[in-house]
């Protein structure tokens, strides 16, 4: 699997593009413009957050999504808006307090390209690594969403942690698949990223 370098991917001035220009108003952001900022404080912490890195508001008009930028060029994602409101902390009429409520997890993976068992893989990978970083993200307070960061049925989280393991394995392998792809200036970039985050969240946690 390649690196994501697909052409014409925006940059993130698209952050600042209304995502619906005339039904919100000027002064306040749409849900999708303020789940575009705490995704990208997200990757201030973890650079390849969500199991992408980057992010942008499409713009296509009546097209309410956030794209997720995905590593593998194979796999498109994004984050369906059923409902675009101005997005408002205290929840006022008309607004909305929660970015994520009524919004759709969407993962698509290329089948000519990977075949349809490598693609059925990759697709619900990268939407277990993107939900749950949402829901961690939710659950800590990182992400203005009180319906997407509420409890789990223990089960599930049991589930998770079985599949926890297996994933970290193969994490590891596409991991080293991706440093592999990159050219050496930048694959050393993203080894030192990664130490920094891991001494960070090691000093965290002794607090």
């Amino acid at each position: 699997m390649a690196r994501n370098t697909k052409k014409g991917f925006p940059d993130k001035t698209s952050l600042t593009v209304p995502a619906n220009p005339g039904k919100i108003p000027p002064t306040m952001p749409s849900n999708i413009e303020k789940l575009a900022e705490e995704i990208n404080a997200l990757f201030e912490d973890d650079p390849i957050a969500l199991n992408s890195g980057e992010i942008y508001i499409s713009q296509t008009p009546g097209e309410d999504r956030l794209y997720i930028k995905s590593l593998y060029e194979e796999i498109t994602a994004y984050i369906l808006f059923t409902n675009v409101l101005p997005y408002d902390p205290a929840g006022g009429a008309g607004t909305t307090d929660d970015v994520l409520a009524d919004a759709i997890i969407c993962v698509h993976a290329d089948v000519e390209a990977l075949g349809k068992r490598e693609a059925n893989k990759l697709r619900q990978d990268s939407h277990y690594c993107i939900f749950w970083d949402l829901y961690d993200a939710a659950k800590a307070g990182k992400i203005s969403s009180k319906s997407f960061g509420m409890r789990i049925p223990a089960s599930v989280l049991r589930a998770r942690k079985i599949r926890q393991k297996q994933a970290l394995a193969d994490h590891k392998k596409r991991q080293k698949e991706f440093l592999d792809s990159l050219d050496p200036i930048t694959r050393r970039g993203f080894k030192v990223a990664a130490r920094d985050i891991q001494a960070k969240r090691k000093k965290e946690s002794k607090k």
